[in-house]
């Protein structure tokens, strides 16, 4: 059975590192914004749970590669 996390974009095999994929997808999605977006938005857009998006979020932000809009 196949896993959607095992495929491109373009439904085509990764044969690359599930969580290097997922975390391109994630930063992938988030230059397609203009403006501050919620985590859940974030997540749904990506197509992963809230606590995995979250997750790689919280690196994100400690390697300063996005910025946290408040406390939310």
């Amino acid at each position: 059975m196949k896993n959607r996390q095992d495929e491109t974009e373009d439904g085509e095999p990764s044969g690359g590192i599930q969580s290097l994929d997922a975390a391109l997808r994630l930063l992938r999605v988030m230059t397609g914004y203009s403006r501050p977006m919620a985590l859940s938005e974030i997540a749904r857009d990506c197509g992963m749970p809230l606590s995995k998006a979250h997750r790689y979020l919280a690196s994100f932000l400690h390697a300063g590669l996005v910025e946290q809009a408040g406390r939310s």
